[in-house]
């Protein structure tokens, strides 16, 4: 799913990313060694260029950063980050009451 700028409007036109997360339903699978996995799957694929060594440790979990070529776009990638998506959602809704 998508949440961030892109998804609340506040996106800004060749300057904002693509904030998506994967939701699971098993809390214990690893978000590490899932993203390894996505990782392992678009780097054989010409249009992905991997930012990093990535997945990276971050603060409130692992993050695959990666560029989409075709699209023109950079891709931040985690894990169940339902937080992010309500709080989203909550700012689409104060942009709409502007």
């Amino acid at each position: 799913m998508k949440y961030g700028s892109v998804c609340n409007g506040l996106a800004v036109k060749n300057a904002s990313d693509l904030d998506l997360t994967l939701l699971c339903e098993n809390d214990e699978v690893s978000h590490e060694l899932l993203l390894t996995r996505i990782k392992n799957i678009l780097s054989k694929q010409s249009r992905y260029l991997l930012k990093d060594d990535g997945p990276i440790k971050i603060k409130s979990g692992w993050i695959l950063m990666f560029r989409d070529t075709i699209l023109n776009i950079d891709v931040d990638l985690t894990i169940n980050k339902k937080a992010e998506l309500l709080n989203s959602m909550l700012i689409f809704e104060y942009v709409l009451c502007d």
